[in-house]
């Protein structure tokens, strides 16, 4: 009998409003437009792992990838919210929980997804003044790893990470 394995994530966001210096207040939205997904996979040894890069190259080992579920990373749409200020020199940082547990549908089983990596345009300009094609947003990506051992119970596993932005 075929364990296969469906696996996506989603994310939780950690993020304050604030003001700026003229006192007009600003806030950022974060929009997730493509979920992390895994897909629908199958275990061909004891153990393997599947990466889904933060540029979206897709690695495997002791994995058999099937086609009629989607995988790719996670995208993600950064945007300030007031006008005419470039407001991307302000954001310090963009992290994200470098682990979490995805947890089976119903219960009886947990896969670990490790090394969460983010990057996007936002890491080029971040405490820069600059112009966009469109100045009040960008795109950042989130790419990672699963490891599912022969133990691991077919179904659908899921889970959410923090993505953390630092701004002033």
């Amino acid at each position: 009998m075929k364990k296969i394995l469906l696996i996506t994530t989603t994310f939780a966001l950690l993020l304050t409003s604030y003001s700026t210096s003229f006192g007009q207040k600003s806030y950022i939205t974060v929009e997730q437009t493509k979920e992390l997904a895994f897909g629908a996979i199958e275990l061909s040894g004891s153990s393997g792992s599947l990466t889904i890069g933060k540029d979206g190259a897709i690695s495997s080992s002791n994995i058999i990838l099937y086609d009629f579920d989607p995988r790719h990373r996670a995208e993600f749409k950064l945007q300030f919210h007031l006008r005419g200020l470039d407001l991307f020199e302000n954001v310090k940082s963009i992290t994200v929980q470098p682990n979490t547990t995805l947890y089976r549908v119903g219960g009886g089983g947990s896969i670990q997804l490790t090394n969460l990596t983010q990057y996007g345009p936002v890491n080029i300009y971040m405490g820069q003044v600059h112009n966009f094609p469109h100045p009040n947003y960008v795109y950042f990506n989130v790419g990672g790893t699963i490891n599912i051992s022969a133990s691991n119970a077919p179904g659908d596993y899921k889970g959410t990470y923090d993505v953390t932005i630092t701004h002033d």
